[in-house]
């Protein structure tokens, strides 16, 4: 269980647009099955979702919603989410470990990725088990998978003109200096509901069937 102190370290960011809104719903049932995290802070655009506390960023590029919603975060740590970022097992010790290596090893980020999707990746080995060191030629510096970040190193990548592509091609320059890292959980974490285009995955029928839930 989270204690008040840690909460008081980290923020939740769950980023949704008009579009993606009732995608929501199933996020936010599995975020609390799953975590003892605070109630995130949902960056949308115009449109709100009756239940659901959504800060309406207006008709804005991504980078720019995001840019001026991280001025209402007071934590030193954020958490990155997408609203079809579907939790699907417990992910509190991942992220109790995730805050302990940022703070031991004074890295910018730990994203929390199974060592299935490591192919691409260039990692150097540390002295912490399942935690890599992202190199700097390694093209995936600024990936916008599940993870901590420092809060300074997160606003330092984004630029209020950028796309979730942008962020993630564009802003690993910001990162050369920097330490990045995986911790791997050897296992999925989260299922990618959507892909581009609101695509549904594969699997998405069976795996709303393993938990219980409906989209229509």
């Amino acid at each position: 269980m989270y204690t008040e102190n840690l909460n008081k370290e980290i923020t939740t960011i769950t980023v949704t647009c008009d579009s993606y809104l009732d995608l929501l719903p199933n996020f936010f049932t599995l975020y609390k099955k799953y975590s003892n995290l605070p109630e995130p802070l949902i960056i949308g655009e115009t449109k709100s979702l009756e239940g659901y506390d959504i800060f309406t960023a207006g008709d804005k590029p991504w980078g720019e919603r995001i840019y001026n919603s991280l001025k209402r975060i007071k934590t030193e740590y954020i958490l990155f989410t997408l609203e079809d970022y579907y939790f699907t097992t417990y992910v509190d010790k991942y992220i109790q470990e995730s805050l302990r290596i940022l703070k031991l090893k004074n890295f910018d980020k730990v994203a929390l990725i199974s060592n299935s999707h490591f192919r691409g990746y260039k990692l150097a080995y540390t002295d912490i088990p399942n935690f890599y060191q992202m190199l700097p030629n390694c093209n995936n510096l600024a990936t916008l998978q599940l993870g901590i970040w420092k809060k300074e190193s997160f606003e330092k990548v984004l630029d209020p003109a950028y796309s979730p592509w942008d962020f993630e091609i564009k802003g690993r320059e910001a990162l050369l200096d920097d330490k990045c890292g995986i911790l791997d959980p050897n296992k999925e974490l989260v299922f990618n509901f959507a892909r581009k285009g609101k695509n549904l995955s594969d699997g998405w029928k069976e795996f709303l069937t393993k938990e219980k839930l409906t989209y229509k």
